[in-house]
């Protein structure tokens, strides 16, 4: 199963400020990023697990937006919205929430036991 979350740019858009987007979002040469946008293919991607890749494509995808650029988001290499990955992001918050409430529950159970 394809577990990939990702941001595509139509090729049309290889603007300078397109690539300069990019660059601060991703370790790709300006030549990666066009040659990606050019086949369009993921210019960004994550796991779909990847939490702060989460947060690097709704920020990426909102200044594309800002600039006036069409990109297309995409989970599980099927189209997907911005609000997905809202919602996403914040499941992942969530979680994240309750896992450290269980641990501090658990330390301090732990330390219960102890005393």
């Amino acid at each position: 199963m394809n577990d990939t979350i990702g941001i595509k740019v139509l090729p049309v858009n290889t603007s300078a400020k397109c690539i300069s987007i990019f660059r601060n979002h991703s370790s790709l040469s300006i030549g990666e990023i066009k040659k990606l946008i050019e086949g369009e293919n993921y210019v960004l991607s994550f796991r779909y697990t990847d939490k702060q890749g989460v947060k690097q494509i709704i920020e990426c995808y909102q200044l594309l937006e800002k600039a006036g650029i069409q990109a297309k988001l995409f989970e599980h290499d099927r189209p997907a919205t911005i609000d997905f990955f809202h919602n996403l992001s914040q499941l992942y918050g969530i979680i994240e929430k309750q896992v450290q409430e269980a641990y501090e529950a658990e330390t301090a159970n732990n330390e219960d036991d102890e005393g």
